[in-house]
């Protein structure tokens, strides 16, 4: 069992939709290391009840708003509640939670940005986004959803997202700033069902929208 002081060090969020076959294993696994907060985007499956019957702090949308709300959500509560560290990793259980310890520990004074590098990228506005990613802000992997921050970082930089893709949104801006920022290469799982992002054309133009906008609104 953490004590008060641990808990207070480390907030993971974990934005979820409909994930109740993954949820209770991940929850469980990030307890270990601090507190866990489930955004529930207004599922209609069993996500909120068993994020609570497992110790996780449930914050429950009523209308379904989208993942970077879930997001934005979480963000706004480990501000406010004055958590030294963030970390988001997804509820799908594609990011392994083996690996909260590692974005933990990167997280400090000077790290004050930590984002994941998957092993497996299969949509192809990621992989063109990645290419681009590379090429003008020397990140490897933006859209890998499992990132971490310190608070001063949020603080200093946290406004409400430009364009419905927050956690991207920060990190470029860190790079922008001359932040340093950990890139930390995970072994992402494959999903088993379908994605609750959405998959083939919308969400590939979404995608591509976003990378056209980093590149000219963020400075």
């Amino acid at each position: 069992m953490l004590n008060n002081k641990k808990l207070k060090n480390l907030l993971i969020i974990i934005p979820a939709f409909n994930e109740e076959k993954t949820i209770k294993k991940i929850i469980k696994a990030g307890k270990v290391f601090g507190k866990v907060l489930v955004v529930d985007d207004a599922s209609t499956d069993k996500t909120k009840n068993i994020s609570k019957a497992n110790g996780a702090h449930v914050i429950q949308h009523k209308i379904n708003l989208g993942y970077n709300y879930a997001i934005e959500t979480g963000l706004k509560y480990s501000v406010r509640k004055n958590f030294r560290k963030v970390i988001i990793i997804d509820g799908d259980g594609q990011h392994p939670t083996k690996y909260i310890k590692k974005f933990s520990k990167s997280l400090n004074k000077k790290t004050k940005v930590v984002c994941g590098i998957r092993s497996n990228v299969n949509r192809v506005g990621e992989i063109i986004f990645i290419f681009f990613s590379k090429i003008f802000w020397n990140i490897q992997d933006p859209l890998c959803g499992m990132k971490g921050y310190t608070l001063n970082f949020l603080k200093e930089n946290y406004k409400f997202s430009t364009f419905d893709s927050i956690s991207t949104e920060l990190l470029i801006r860190a790079k922008k700033k001359n932040i340093t920022v950990k890139e930390i290469k995970i072994r992402n799982l494959r999903r088993k069902d379908k994605s609750r992002f959405g998959r083939g054309v919308k969400i590939n133009f979404f995608i591509l929208t976003t990378l056209l906008k980093c590149l000219i609104f963020i400075r």
